[in-house]
């Protein structure tokens, strides 16, 4: 998949590979090498909130700015907060630049070998083989919660803004420190569809009386987020069941009906068009 007109350098269009990813859905695995040519995955810093700093080449004013003060911030955030570099720079150019710019907090990180993250996450410049300056951040259940893709690639991103909605993430999964209600409609329909995570999908479960969810729901419905995502439409059903290895019949009264679970993904009120489709399977007459 290639889209166009995303990022542009020195006012010059440039064309991204791979999907595009946005908020609220799972995070896609990749793998990269560490300074010491050790494959690094997104697995190993399971249940970890993840801050991926994108820069285009470490060897550059902005990219080399990007990620000190990323490790600058580093220091001052909780254990539980990763801070990785990932550019196209070869490894041992990576670990001659940590050397050099003395950066200890952040681990850098080579994308240069197969593209994996570049290509999974939608930000490999096809015309350059590098990767877009960008920020994303993935929640310790691996759930994307923030993308910031910078639209000029000679331009910084918005520190303070990625700092800000990282505070709010830590802050969603701390420990008694209480969960903010959704913000919802008169129908119980999430009024923002990017503010949707997992404790989201479990406050608008209980509020239908559902007293949990577990890793089937989720998954079910993250695929069918992705796919309103990409078609603005619900998936077919035996699709959602096949995704999370269930019977084709799942999405029934035993497990979630396809009208929960577009309220429990966060998807927008729907019009009776697709109430008749969710509910009956046909169109009204």
């Amino acid at each position: 998949m290639e889209r166009k007109g995303i990022v542009a350098f020195m006012g010059n269009p440039l064309t991204l590979t791979g999907a595009e990813r946005g908020t609220g859905g799972r995070a896609p695995g990749f793998t990269v090498l560490d300074a010491d040519m050790k494959e690094v995955r997104l697995s190993d810093f399971a249940g970890k909130i993840k801050v991926i700093s994108v820069t285009p080449s470490l060897d550059t004013p902005v990219c080399d700015l990007q990620a000190r003060r990323f490790n600058q911030e580093a220091a001052n955030l909780p254990a539980d907060v990763i801070v990785l570099n990932i550019s196209m720079d070869l490894p041992f150019a990576i670990a001659r630049f940590c050397a050099q710019a003395g950066i200890d907090r952040v681990k850098a990180l080579s994308d240069h070998r197969e593209a994996s993250f570049g290509t999974a996450y939608g930000v490999l410049i096809r015309e350059l083989r590098l990767l877009a300056r960008s920020i994303f951040i993935i929640d310790r259940n691996d759930v994307i919660r923030y993308v910031q893709v910078v639209p000029e690639l000679t331009d910084h991103p918005d520190y303070d803004g990625a700092l800000a909605a990282l505070r709010e993430i830590g802050k969603a999964g701390t420990p008694g420190a209480g969960t903010v209600p959704p913000v919802v409609d008169d129908k119980g329909y999430l009024l923002d569809i990017d503010a949707w995570d997992e404790s989201v999908a479990a406050a608008l479960a209980a509020k239908e009386g559902l007293k949990g969810l577990t890793k089937d729901h989720i998954d079910a419905l993250v695929f069918i987020r992705e796919h309103y995502r990409k078609y603005s439409a619900f998936p077919i059903v035996n699709a959602v069941c096949r995704n999370i290895h269930q019977p084709n019949n799942c999405l029934s009264e035993d497990f979630m009906t396809p009208m929960l679970a577009w309220k429990l993904a966060g998807l927008p009120r729907p019009d009776e068009l697709v109430v008749n489709l969710l509910e009956y399977g046909q169109v009204p007459t």
